[in-house]
């Protein structure tokens, strides 16, 4: 008799099947996903570069500096890449490098670059690197520096300003201090001991178109005393380099009163002999210092607030009074060296119009001894030189 097994046997063909089965599913859950190439690699420990050195100062940067600075840069001490750099990465707008490299790593020394960095603008500037090798690998620290600039001039406050017409009879003294802002470079000299005043900030003044003057500082004292119309020039330029625009101060000086010498002998054959000299200050006074109060002017004073200024024009030159007194003065002693017959001929030489009040005011007897009138300013002349011209208008054939 025979057994059939049959639906045993698919049973466990089932079985196994099912466990089978099973097992393939356990080992597709268990096993690890494949891995996936990361698209930058990280790079070998070799091909690290070292970090960026920017070679700096503290010094501040002028207008023209920061609009044409020139960075330098080279790998800090120890710093290496494999096969080399590729050059720096710079930023100066406060954000961080990136993989551009605008210094390329010079051709003559593989680790060093210069670059010249967009127009700075006034204040701090912080400039920061990045070293990029070769082989675009990036150092891991940014190097950074802080720039000064200062673009803004110096100047100088408002003066008094002198009238060019006015003649005025002491030598002219003042001091010139600029300014510069607080937050600039300001006026700090260089020390005493350095003889280059220009490295630091100074004061340049220059009269009558001499050479200049530089005193290292915010303050130039400057004093004129020669006689003549003169002009003044001055600038400042700060600790950055900045040069303030030009000022200038006109000005006359005459510390010299008005002489007439008198000479003994009208005789071309003998020399002449200075016996007077006769000086008037007042005539060289310019009208306001001759007169007590400002000609024709007046005042409104009381508890009248309102404007009560008037002006009027003089009705006589205080100047053409001076003139005409000392004209009295010399016609005077003309007189007197013709009564006492220390003279008894008269050579007049002097400049218009005061040869013409000179005359209008001499005596009687004066004016019969007069041999010869020239209108000329002989004034000026040291003795010799005044003896020679008076010779020579002796010889001149009379008119």
């Amino acid at each position: 008799m025979s057994t059939i097994d049959q639906p045993a046997h698919a049973g466990a063909r089932r079985l196994r099947a099912t466990l089978a089965l099973a097992a393939c599913l356990a080992l597709c859950v268990i096993a690890p996903a494949p891995a996936r190439a990361d698209p930058i690699a990280p790079a070998a420990a070799g091909n690290v570069p070292g970090a960026a050195l920017l070679l700096t100062s503290d010094a501040w940067l002028g207008a023209a500096a920061a609009d044409a600075y020139d960075l330098e840069l080279q790998l800090a001490k120890g710093g290496a890449a494999q096969g080399g750099i590729a050059g720096y990465s710079i930023t100066t707008d406060g954000s961080d490098p990136d993989d551009t490299v605008e210094a390329p790593a010079a051709a003559s020394h593989p680790f060093k670059a210069t670059y010249r960095l967009p127009p700075l603008p006034e204040g701090a500037v912080t400039v920061r690197a990045l070293t990029i090798s070769k082989h675009g690998d990036r150092a891991a620290t940014i190097t950074s520096a802080l720039l000064r600039v200062d673009r803004t001039p110096p100047d100088f406050p408002p003066v008094t300003p002198l009238d060019p017409a006015t003649w005025l009879r002491a030598p002219v003294a003042f001091t010139v201090t600029a300014r510069d802002p607080p937050s600039g470079s300001g006026m700090t000299p260089v020390p005493v001991l350095e003889p280059d005043v220009t490295t630091g900030a100074y004061v340049e003044y220059r009269i009558d178109g001499a050479t200049p003057v530089r005193v290292r500082g915010a303050s130039a004292a400057i004093e004129v005393q020669a006689d003549g119309a003169h002009t003044v020039g001055y600038r400042a330029v700060d600790a950055a380099g900045n040069v303030s625009r030009a000022f200038s101060i006109r000005f006359q000086i005459d510390r010299t009163p008005p002489e007439t010498a008198g000479f003994e002998s009208l005789d071309p054959e003998r020399p002449a002999k200075e016996v007077a000299t006769l000086v008037h200050p007042g005539s060289r006074l310019k009208a306001g210092e001759l007169a007590s109060d400002r000609a024709g002017h007046a005042e409104r004073h009381g508890t009248d607030h309102g404007q009560g200024g008037a002006a009027y024009d003089p009705r006589t030159d205080p100047r053409h009074k001076e003139h005409v007194q000392f004209a009295r003065e010399v016609a005077q002693a003309l007189h007197e060296g013709i009564t006492s017959r220390r003279c008894d001929a008269l050579l007049l030489v002097a400049s218009n119009p005061f040869l013409g009040e000179l005359k209008s005011s001499l005596s009687e007897a004066a004016s019969r001894a007069v041999r010869d009138c020239v209108a000329s300013d002989l004034s000026a002349l040291e003795p010799p030189e005044l003896r020679r011209r008076l010779a020579e208008l002796l010889a001149a054939p009379q008119e």
